[in-house]
Order: C-alpha cells, then structure tokens, then sequence
C-alpha cells in the first residue's frame, strides 16, 4: 500500500567501487541491505547485513564495504565462483552496551580508524 511507502529508507547512505575495479557498491543503511552489481548484470545483487545498534554508518574504504557489530569489524569479501559475503576482519576483545555506546569507522587521511564512544552520566 502507497501509504506505508518511504522514500527515505530507499536512500544510499554509502557508496562506492569494490576491490575487484569493477562493482559498484551501494549501503542502503536504513534497510540494512546492500545492492551490489558490475556492467553487464541484468539486476542488483542484494546482501542483507546485521547490525546492533553499535555502530551508525557502514564506511566504503579503500575499495571495500566495512561496518562494526558484536562480532567485530566486518568486512565485504568478493571470492571467485562465490556470492559476496561479509566476514570478521578485525575481532572486538571488549564488550561494548550498546545503550549507552556506539562504534564509528572513518577514514582518517587514508588510514580506517574506528572511535568507541561511551555515555558517561555526569555527576557534580
């Protein structure tokens, strides 16, 4: 029904060229899927990705689709003769709440840093 349609979550909020030199990558963040394809696919390869809440923007980096969850930094790996896939590139040695902290990856001049944040309650 035309009523419970939103544009907004049709919005790439990542993008980019994948290692291979050849698939354009685009995050649709608030659906948590990705639409993946090279010239000369007839349509878009999509790959649903989980999140936690740890993290609030998946990053294009350097020619690869990263995002953080519980399991660690997770990366988008493309192997011949195999659909793409997400697998554990950096593993987390801490535990992280996710009410009260969040994960952030970005690039910082050319090197992909990732920033812990943690509400701390104020007390006077």
């Amino acid at each position: 029904m035309l009523s419970f349609f939103n544009i907004g979550n049709f919005i790439a909020t990542g993008s980019g060229i994948a290692s291979d030199d050849s698939t354009v990558v685009l995050c649709f963040n608030k659906l948590y899927m990705l639409g993946m394809a090279k010239p000369g696919d007839h349509r878009w390869m999509l790959l649903e990705y989980k999140t936690d809440g740890f993290t609030k923007r998946p990053l294009m980096f350097a020619g690869c689709f990263y995002h953080v969850n519980v399991h660690g930094v997770m990366v988008l790996q493309f192997l011949p003769n195999q659909p793409p896939r997400l697998e554990v590139a950096v593993k987390l040695n801490m535990r992280v709440f996710p009410l009260s902290e969040s994960m952030h990856l970005f690039n910082n001049c050319g090197e992909l840093m990732l920033m812990h944040d943690r509400v701390v309650p104020f007390t006077s």
